[in-house]
């Protein structure tokens, strides 16, 4: 502490930033000062602080300044010091949602009119946010009404314009049926719109849909109907009184003492676009300082309004500096007492009430994963912190292409900007060991360097792997001379290893800091693999030049056609004949992939996976005496059989023992790649969960949007109401279920893990569901069915033809679930076939040595795929296995 009283005797009378940093030096808050003598002082002085202040003066243990000329300048560089440190006590802003923006590039030859969900300074209009109104069906009013593009990128010229030209939609610059002259003064129509000026054009709309009617065509008059509606909501947003500024923000702050929050109430062209709400985690510390919330939120935006109201007055002149500087615009900062203006201050108020109400549980629960799951690890590893994680991986096919990712995680968030990859220098050959050794080794020297961004060590390094991972990475540490906790996470039963103990750490499976554990261990692998297919796809393209006779416009012909996986498996007339290159150059490329060897002892493919609806199973829902047979013929030469689905375990246990997996037990893939379930004991191994707030917020969307939701949880099927298509589908699949009328509310249940969701609908509103669930839940990863099997629900004379939609983690697929099976048995990717009909089974059809689609499949399914079975599900997987596995002479037939 003497040192902190000589610091403060120095503290200058001029603006500046205070950076605090606690025993570790890590920085824990940067705060701007007007004087920083004063400013600084009032910290270390001897008077009653709130708790949270003075919890934060307590871990003070240095503080620097840097002197600024002014008082904006110093809110600048607090502003950006924040972003570089993210102190602890400091607001870091994130939002409850991200709204989406419509974007119009006036610059473009023909612009396009796109959604978006980040504003960029790209010289681009932005429209929204729109809260409360779907931006979707704002976009189909301006194609209605003024007929502009909506395909994404820079146009392409065509022979014959697209469905949208043909229904009225487009002006289909793409084959000049219009000059530019034309389309330009249709996007000044809807950009005079967007900005809320313009004519009425629901007249436009209403003689559009009299017309459709009187045609007959009734879907495009309900379409036209919708849109008016859409009109009519828009109309009742405009907020009047507000002269000749429309685009304001009006900003209200509150806390509860434990959590605060910030609502900001838009109006974008004078009309209401709602409000977004920011939680304050800190607020003791932040004060309700506006001064410091502002920069933030509009460096997160890109978007100034024209003014700013706020409710408590203060010296406003810095920020109207500060942002004249960084957005080179002067905004007008207000504190209305009265008016409209007001008005939108109380609405902002009433919001932001409202919100810190009902986010409290949320916000704990959120806390809970992360800062609280931190915190569970510290205590469980007798940890002085754990607020920086890191994490390590290493990627390879049989020794090709190594590398290693590192992640890091603070207070339980991933932190990208942090994240490092590194490729392999001095291990020959597949050796994790010595590959995690390197890694590590170069991560501390560089550390000990005092190289930019790696002068920071974690609290804990995680490890994928048991006690012997842990070994080989301590060790790292050790020889370069840095004390770096360190813990191993196997996957086989998730059970954590210490270094020197050999006997695993086993938490519950809804354990925080077990969770937290997994998170990171799962990012680390998923950087892993993506650099490692990067460098892959890289050295494919430098083989390929390396081959006699093979120019650079050869190689680019063959990267048209082929990928690492299909050029092994193409004989040379094909390589020739699909890129288009000569006899001499497709045998040279065969000749490289195919070196003359002794011949091949054994099946190529010792691996074989199968989707069951479509493709194992036939359209009476049974596995033909064809596939049974051939699959018992394989399993007795010494090869896998397993089984990849969409189903849940309890749609497939009655299948096991028909192909003999209950006796002679494999790993399955079950929930789309969401489980991995030993077929044996029957319990999950492996199981990729979908986020409980995630998981709410879609079940309430598909509750609004579609017929039937379907949940799988832990303990089976959740369905959100009891009604015929319910008892039908459980029916055709063979399981049970259970209603739960508050589905939404019963997934935030601690002991409720979530691993699939479904819905059934009309496939007419198959897109239209499907485009929302890809723009609202970006992070799930959703596919689409209209599988035979669902058109076995429609009730005789019933207007409904069946589809689904469904969603799994981000981090989950086929592809991922089938590699997992792979590596649990040792078996290269290469070597795997894998058999599907439909959309989520691409993912496993891409990922595998030969992928395989069933001669019912769909023709995106056909044209991904490296062979098309000559049959359909009732013996296709029985042609496979004999013409590939059993055959030997015949390995490497490609799509027929």
């Amino acid at each position: 502490m003497s040192n902190l009283t000589e610091k403060l005797k120095d503290l200058p009378d001029t603006p500046g930033v205070y950076i605090m940093r606690d025993a570790g030096g890590k920085v824990i808050y940067v705060g701007k000062a007007v004087v920083l003598k004063n400013r600084v002082r009032q910290y270390f002085q001897n008077t009653e602080k709130p708790i949270k202040v003075q919890a934060m003066v307590d871990n003070i243990a240095d503080f620097e300044y840097i002197i600024t000329r002014t008082e904006k300048d110093a809110l600048a560089l607090e502003n950006n010091l924040i972003k570089k440190y993210k102190p602890h006590y400091n607001i870091l802003l994130k939002d409850d949602k991200t709204s989406p923006y419509i974007r119009i590039d006036t610059h473009a030859e023909f612009p396009t009119v796109e959604v978006t969900r980040r504003v960029k300074r790209d010289g681009a209009r932005y429209f929204g946010p729109f809260i409360g109104v779907s931006v979707r069906d704002v976009i189909s009013v301006i194609q209605a009404v003024y007929r502009m593009r909506t395909c994404s990128g820079k146009l392409k010229k065509r022979v014959r314009p697209c469905l949208d030209h043909d229904i009225d939609l487009c002006l289909a610059p793409c084959c000049e049926r219009c000059d530019r002259a034309e389309y330009m003064k249709a996007v000044s129509g809807a950009i005079s719109f967007l900005s809320g000026g313009g004519d009425d054009i629901s007249g436009i709309i209403m003689q559009k849909m009299t017309d459709a009617a009187e045609s007959e065509n009734f879907e495009r008059a309900i379409s036209y109907r919708n849109q008016l509606r859409v009109l009519e909501n828009l109309k009742s947003k405009v907020v009047g009184e507000l002269g000749n500024v429309v685009n304001i923000d009006s900003f209200s702050y509150a806390d509860n003492g434990i959590y605060g929050a910030v609502s900001v109430c838009i109006v974008r062209g004078g009309k209401m676009m709602g409000v977004r709400n920011f939680i304050i985690e800190e607020p003791q510390v932040f004060g309700g300082d506006m001064s410091t919330f502002l920069p933030q939120y509009y460096s997160m935006t890109n978007e100034l309004p024209d003014e700013i109201c706020l409710a408590e007055e203060c010296n406003t002149q810095p920020l109207v500096d500060y942002f004249a500087q960084a957005f080179g615009k002067r905004v007008s900062v207000s504190f209305p007492q009265k008016g409209m203006r007001k008005k939108l201050l109380d609405t902002a108020a009433r919001n932001c009430s409202d919100y810190l109400v009902k986010s409290a549980d949320r916000v704990k629960r959120d806390n809970d994963m992360t800062v609280g799951a931190s915190e569970r690890l510290k205590s469980l590893f007798d940890l002085d912190s754990a607020r920086r994680i890191e994490c390590y991986d290493i990627s390879n096919i049989s020794g090709e292409d190594k590398v290693a990712s590192g992640v890091v995680f603070i207070n339980g968030k991933a932190d990208k900007a942090q994240y490092r990859r590194y490729r392999i220098r001095t291990v020959e050959g597949a050796d994790d060991f010595r590959s995690m050794y390197e890694t590590l080794t170069r991560r501390f020297i560089r550390y000990k360097n005092g190289d930019a961004g790696f002068n920071e060590l974690p609290d804990l390094i995680v490890i994928d792997g048991g006690l012997e991972q842990v070994e080989f990475a301590a060790r790292a540490a050790d020889d370069v001379g840095v004390a770096v906790p360190m813990v191993g996470l196997a996957k086989r039963d998730e059970e954590i290893y210490v270094r020197g103990d050999p006997k695993p750490i086993k938490l519950k499976r809804d354990d925080y800091g077990l969770k937290l554990l997994q998170r990171v261990r799962d990012e680390a692998h998923r950087f892993a693999v993506l650099y490692h297919r990067t460098l892959r796809s890289r050295r494919y393209e430098s083989e390929l030049k390396s081959i006699d006779g093979v120019g650079a416009a050869t190689v680019k012909k063959v990267l048209e056609v082929f990928n690492t996986r299909t050029i092994v498996e193409a004989s040379a007339d094909e390589i020739a004949k699909k890129a288009g290159i000569t006899k001499k150059a497709a045998t040279n490329i065969y000749d490289y992939y195919h070196p003359k060897t002794g011949g091949q002892n054994g099946m190529k493919y010792k691996l074989v996976a199968a989707d069951m609806d479509g493709t194992l199973l036939n359209d009476d829902l049974n596995i033909s005496r064809e596939n049974i047979e051939a699959i018992k013929k394989f399993r007795a030469a010494g090869g896998i059989f397993t089984i990849t689905t969409g189903r849940a375990l309890c749609g497939v246990q009655r299948y096991l023992k028909t192909i003999g997996l209950d006796n002679e037990p494999v790993k399955i893939v079950c929930n789309i790649g969401g489980a991995i379930i030993d077929s044996d004991t029957l319990k999950i191994v492996k199981n990729f969960e979908i986020d409980k707030s995630e998981a709410s917020r879609l079940i309430k969307y598909f509750a609004e949007h579609t017929r039937l939701v379907l949940v799988y949880c832990d303990d089976g099927l959740k369905i959100n109401v009891r009604s015929r298509l319910a008892e039908m589908y459980c029916q055709k699949v063979g399981i049970e279920f259970e209603a739960q009328p508050q589905l939404d509310e019963y997934v935030l249940s601690e002991d409720v893990n979530v691993t699939k969701i479904m819905s059934i609908l009309d496939e007419r509103e198959l897109k239209r569901v499907a485009e929302g669930v890809n723009v609202e839940f970006p992070d799930l990863h959703s596919m689409q069915s209209t599988a035979p099997f669902l058109q076995t629900l429609r009730a005789d004379g019933e207007d409904f033809m069946p589809a689904m939609i469904e969603c799994v983690s981000g981090l989950a697929d086929k592809g991922v679930g089938l590699k997992f099976v792979a590596d649990y048995y040792n078996i290269p990717m290469s070597d795997v076939i894998a058999c599907g009909d439909s959309f989520n089974d691409a993912a496993m059809i891409k990922a595998a040595g030969l992928g395989v689609a069933m001669a019912n499949a769909k023709e995106p399914i056909k044209r991904l795929a490296d062979y098309v079975a000559p049959s359909n599900n009732d013996n296709g997987i029985a042609h496979v296995i004999e013409k590939f596995c059993l055959n030997n002479s015949d390995k490497t037939q490609s799509k027929e």
